[in-house]
């Protein structure tokens, strides 16, 4: 595999997640809980851990990541995920926005795409999970003060 090929798939690796998600009424609990996850995930956000299929991209092919989620502003937030690769300078950014639906999932939408992750927020602790070309995508990041 080519490294700029590698490259481009790990800066979008964190917004793939193909998946096949069914999506139900809001009772009063999912509605509590999308306005938890709206205000527990803004913020600065470290990525400590990245794999794909089990494989581990952080401190390997990765360097160090970021994303910071911004507060709502009317139906939508903000983000802005940072990559640096340990081979290049400097690091890469791409920037969209975010919506929390149905509790526990967020649709980010960066240069005309729109995927959908399960997101939990625990304290300072945040882990997006979904899928990337049939593998499963697990990202973890705490909390910078």
């Amino acid at each position: 595999m080519k490294m700029t090929h590698l490259k481009s798939g790990l800066l979008y690796l964190l917004l793939i997640a193909a998946s096949s998600f069914s999506f139900v009424a809001c009772d009063d609990d999912d509605e509590n809980a999308t306005e938890d996850l709206k205000s527990a995930i803004v913020g600065n956000w470290e990525i400590t851990s990245f794999k794909v299929g089990g494989s581990e991209y952080m401190n390997n092919t990765i360097d160090s990541a970021s994303i910071e989620y911004e507060a709502y502003t009317g139906t939508k937030g903000d983000f802005t995920q940072k990559v640096k690769y340990k081979d290049e300078f400097p690091e890469e950014s791409i920037d969209g926005n975010y919506q929390v639906i149905d509790g526990d999932e967020i649709k980010m939408t960066s240069d005309g795409e729109t995927y959908l992750l399960e997101t939990t927020v625990n304290g300072d602790h945040l882990q997006l999970e979904g899928s990337q070309d049939g593998k499963s995508l697990v990202i973890k990041a705490d909390r910078v003060e």
